[in-house]
């Protein structure tokens, strides 16, 4: 499969030259070229790595955290509620006003 398509103006002379690139399939990557010198000849070399793997992460760490939060924050509340019984005894107004 070709990465990147057409070489572009100065990709990867000066140091190695990141970007994100769609594929004709439709996959992400992050695409890195350099510029190197072999035997003579001047090549230009494209690695791809797939952004599939990423996205599964963060899909079900974005999961995990639809989940734990409402959960955490309700387990709060839980502990809370004695405490805040003891410090402000709301069924207990002894002032006349």
């Amino acid at each position: 499969m070709a990465l990147g398509g057409p070489n572009r103006k100065g990709e990867g002379e000066k140091s190695f030259d990141e970007r994100l690139v769609r594929l004709q399939d439709g996959s992400h990557v992050i695409l890195i070229s350099h510029i190197h010198d072999l035997q003579g000849q001047t090549l230009l070399i494209r690695l791809g790595y797939s952004l599939a793997p990423l996205r599964t992460c963060m899909l079900q760490f974005l999961f995990l955290l639809l989940v734990a939060i409402p959960v955490a924050l309700l387990m709060a509340g839980v502990a809370g509620q004695p405490i805040a019984e003891k410090a402000l005894p709301a069924g207990k107004n002894d002032s006349t006003c």
